[in-house]
């Protein structure tokens, strides 16, 4: 079975997650940067606990002459976590739970994500523009690209510094609707967002979150 689908995704996770999980406190102190005023970067908020909306995900590398594509459904809670539901071209499951992150293949085998437990974390702060937060994993920096604000993360030190150059989040003025992860190899994932409120958790949803909150890492 071709498992690149799952591979982008599990990209994407361990690559946010070495830049939390990293030992970058006795690293990286001297190149911290001082605290910042974030006023005039974008104010993103989720206007419902619950939101749902389509992805678009697309990675290249180097070494393909295609990119590789996936696309699905992503479900944010913000008190349980992300449920990131790929359907095409193989459907997977990745939850990104509070205590764990968990993965779920199309033929319901569940499989833990090492050191990927605040990843959930780094997905809501990002979507609702805590920048605080961020700052302390991150050297933020403002852009606008074709009038929109985007926020560019670079790890401070650690080992992610070594495999990630940067994550980009893009979107209007009141909310993200891109994600761009640039690796250090010269690969780039490109994630388009289209969330809108979720009126309720459907019973499998619900399943899933209580799956996470019951796995420990």
């Amino acid at each position: 079975m071709n498992s690149l689908p799952k591979l982008t995704v599990f990209v994407l996770c361990s690559l946010i997650a070495l830049a939390l999980c990293s030992d970058v406190k006795a690293q990286s102190q001297q190149n911290k940067p001082l605290k910042q005023d974030y006023a005039s970067y974008p104010n993103w908020q989720l206007p419902a606990q619950l939101m749902q909306g389509p992805f678009e995900q697309s990675k290249t590398t180097p070494y393909l002459r295609r990119p590789l594509k996936s696309s699905g459904i992503l479900t944010v809670n913000t008190q349980q976590g992300v449920l990131w539901n790929t359907e095409k071209p193989i459907k997977s499951m990745m939850v990104l739970g509070n205590k764990a992150v968990v993965n779920i293949d199309s033929q319901g085998q569940i499989k833990t994500v090492a050191g990927a437990s605040d990843l959930n974390l780094v997905f809501v702060n990002a979507m609702v523009g805590n920048w605080a937060a961020l700052s302390e994993h991150f050297a933020l920096s403002l852009q606008h690209q074709a009038g929109k604000p985007c926020v560019t993360l670079t790890p401070i030190g650690g080992i992610s510094a070594k495999t990630l150059k940067h994550i980009e989040a893009c979107g209007s003025k009141t909310a993200i609707n891109q994600l761009t992860l640039q690796e250090q190899g010269g690969a780039t994932t490109k994630i388009a967002l289209q969330l809108a409120p979720l009126e309720a958790l459907s019973a499998k949803q619900q399943q899933l979150y209580h799956i996470a909150s019951k796995v420990e890492e």
